[in-house]
């Protein structure tokens, strides 16, 4: 069945729009927003996902958010994986139209996942599958990436994850959490493909070591991530047009520590590099028995054993750091601006900008339960969830205060 079924005139107006401004990029905002260690500040601009009966009668409510784009007029876009659809927002947050939805026919998701542009055409990566969904910019279904390369140790094979910019794909092979246990995966791949499956390079060998640990009760065992893991964090901008890496070792001492942030282009090539001088700050006690007491709760059942139980063989099996890593999260966005999330202070948390060279623009704080999704230089999208966990859409506008 074709995907223009459930697609809306507005869904199509907006892919139009995409291909008369593609040139610009994937996201709004290409004014400068500040300089190297500007405070800056969010403003809140827009909603989107409000309530029924909020924005009119299509209401767009949302179910659960994955990912979410932002076209260059502003315009965004949504997956959702419980409905296994991607909508469409305009500008102001009024709801545009599905875009599609679950099924078996061309362009219908088992899972709709990573959402990215190839110049003027949507991508919906289907994380059930395994393919990337390719959309025209009239809203219809133009045609899917799909093969899986069984390459490597990893029981999943690679699949395609996004398109590049250069026309290749980046394929990924997950890691299931007993190959990590076992030993018997210790790297993560990332390949470069052609549209058909052909391997062109290994972009990233990446260590897997100290991302999960096992906690074990009795016979029970469960596998968890390690609440402070210092792997290397990797992020790709909506266009395809480059690899973020951040390395992040866990400094052992204190004083003064680095990490280190690479920009790699669709070759693989390092084009810029930045170490990033910080102040390690150390894992307090009090928020470690924070932590083994929640994990206690939220694994009692799985393992058939009392909270406290569970929280002491977890405390006891993590091997706690000294120090927290640097950054926790980062995003890339297709204007070449980089988002890294440094410290929570209370209700916030402090994210660090970057520009294409990986020169500092200045630093945001913004609400420690917004799921950041998207970002550009001047804008961060991010998930809101109300009292019912109900999700919405938050656009905030970035820029120098008054």
């Amino acid at each position: 069945m074709a995907t223009s079924r459930g697609v809306g005139s507005g869904v199509a107006a907006t892919l139009a729009a995409v291909a008369l401004i593609a040139g610009c990029g994937g996201d709004r905002g290409a004014n400068d927003a500040g300089s190297a260690g500007v405070d800056l500040v969010a403003t809140r601009a827009a909603t989107f996902g409000a309530p029924p009966g909020a924005v009119g009668p299509d209401e767009g409510a949302l179910s659960d958010v994955f990912s979410v784009v932002a076209a260059p007029d502003g315009s965004v876009f949504v997956s959702e994986p419980s409905l296994a659809r991607v909508v469409a927002y305009h500008p102001d947050g009024r709801f545009s139209g599905v875009v599609s939805s679950g099924g078996d026919g061309p362009g219908e998701f088992g899972l709709a996942g990573g959402l990215g542009w190839r110049g003027d055409t949507l991508t919906v990566a289907d994380f059930s599958r395994g393919g990337i969904h390719l959309f025209a910019p009239d809203g219809t279904f133009s045609h899917l990436v799909a093969f899986t390369l069984w390459v490597g140790p990893s029981s999943f094979g690679s699949r395609p994850m996004r398109m590049l910019d250069d026309g290749s794909v980046l394929a990924w092979a997950p890691t299931s959490n007993t190959q990590i246990l076992d030993g018997s995966v210790t790297h993560e791949s990332w390949l470069k493909t052609t549209r058909t499956g052909e391997i062109l390079d290994t972009l990233l060998l990446l260590p897997v070591e100290g991302r999960l640990f096992e906690v074990r009760v009795g016979a029970r065992s469960r596998a968890a991530r390690h609440p402070f893991p210092s792997t290397t964090l990797v992020a790709t901008p909506p266009n395809g047009s480059a690899l973020l890496l951040v390395e992040r070792p866990v400094a052992t001492e204190s004083g003064s520590a680095a990490f280190q942030v690479r920009r790699l282009d669709a070759s693989g090539d390092t084009v810029a590099q930045a170490d990033i001088v910080y102040t390690p700050r150390p894992v307090a006690a009090a928020e470690i028995d924070s932590i083994a007491r929640a994990v206690g709760e939220r694994l009692a059942d799985p393992l058939d054993a009392t909270p406290a139980t569970v929280a002491s063989s977890f405390r006891s099996s993590v091997p706690w750091p000294r120090f927290r890593p640097p950054v926790t999260e980062a995003l890339a966005g297709s204007d070449g601006s980089v988002w890294m999330r440094r410290e929570d202070e209370g209700s916030e948390a402090s994210w660090q900008i970057l520009d294409e060279s990986l020169r500092e623009v200045g630093r945001v704080r913004l609400p420690a339960d917004l799921a950041v999704k998207a970002v550009g230089r001047n804008v961060v999208y991010g998930v809101e969830l109300d009292a019912f966990d109900v999700p919405t859409i938050v656009r905030y506008d970035v820029g120098r205060g008054p």
